[in-house]
């Protein structure tokens, strides 16, 4: 680890760092998760620097994964992510063929410096603003991000935000981003999975963060409807000749897509004490 030491300035590592890091230069196929803030970057650089071979990061495009898994199947691969459920770990085996797996995980998903609210989103549109900049103002000397379902909801309430305390506080964006005090989603998230993903987001650094659901059942046919658009199509996906099995995996795909999305409703109907252990059950 003298490399560590000399090139990240680093002399004590976490042991499941350790452990993962050993996995990887050990020729094995590893997955790591950990959450937003705790070291998979630290892990990327530590095992690139460690790695006799040549490493090489890829943008996780659908094009460019298949055509590294055609052109590169011995290639060892390190994967790196804050969440991932069961159903994922399983997916991400099947798709990259990768039998020989080695999964590292933080010992608990669970944070508890994180609080989980829902909060009733009015149906009349008009009443909705109030509400966001009630939450927006709550934190007015400290920051939040606010996670909208479709550009149309963002613009909307970016506009509604910088009307009410000027363009110099708020900034739309949509790539990775630092860690906040307050996460409000203006539509209940896709999935379980997408929620704690965003959920972590926040409290980074320790402190109590919140994160704060408005919800309106009216939402569950807007999230269905962007669900259904981004349903594969036959001409992108699947061979011509093939099109009963194009129709059958289409419908599995909205399936599940759409039993994801009433998960997180029942999420959201729940009272408070369940909801934070719902966040991650699926993660355990």
């Amino acid at each position: 680890m003298q490399l560590l030491v000399k090139y990240l300035d680093l002399i004590n590592l976490d042991q499941n760092n350790k452990d993962s890091i050993n996995c990887f230069i050990e020729e094995n196929n590893t997955l790591y998760i950990l959450p937003m803030g705790e070291g998979k970057s630290l892990v990327y650089a530590a095992s690139a620097l460690l790695f006799t071979g040549l490493t090489v990061a890829f943008t996780p495009l659908k094009a460019l994964i298949e055509d590294q898994i055609q052109n590169f199947p011995s290639s060892l691969i390190l994967l790196l992510t804050a969440t991932c459920s069961k159903d994922n770990v399983q997916k991400i085996t099947d798709s990259l063929g990768l039998s020989d797996l080695k999964i590292f995980q933080n010992p608990t998903i669970y944070r508890s410096e994180i609080r989980f609210e829902v909060l009733n989103k009015p149906v009349q549109k008009e009443k909705q603003p109030k509400i966001l900049i009630d939450l927006i103002s709550s934190v007015f000397l400290d920051q939040c991000i606010v996670y909208s379902a479709t550009i149309n909801d963002c613009d909307t309430f970016n506009n509604i935000v910088v009307k009410q305390y000027g363009s110099n506080i708020i900034g739309k964006y949509h790539r990775s981003m630092p860690s906040k005090d307050k996460i409000i989603h203006t539509t209940f998230p896709m999935s379980i999975n997408v929620l704690v993903q965003e959920a972590g987001r926040a409290g980074q650094n320790g402190a109590i963060a919140k994160n704060i659901i408005m919800y309106s059942s009216l939402d569950i046919r807007t999230l269905l409807l962007i669900v259904s658009q981004g349903c594969p199509s036959n001409e992108e996906t699947y061979p011509e000749d093939n099109h009963s099995v194009d129709v059958i995996q289409q419908y599995e795909y909205l399936q599940k897509k759409q039993g994801l999305i009433f998960e997180i409703v029942t999420y959201c109907e729940s009272v408070y004490e369940y909801c934070q252990q719902q966040a991650y059950q699926s993660f355990l």
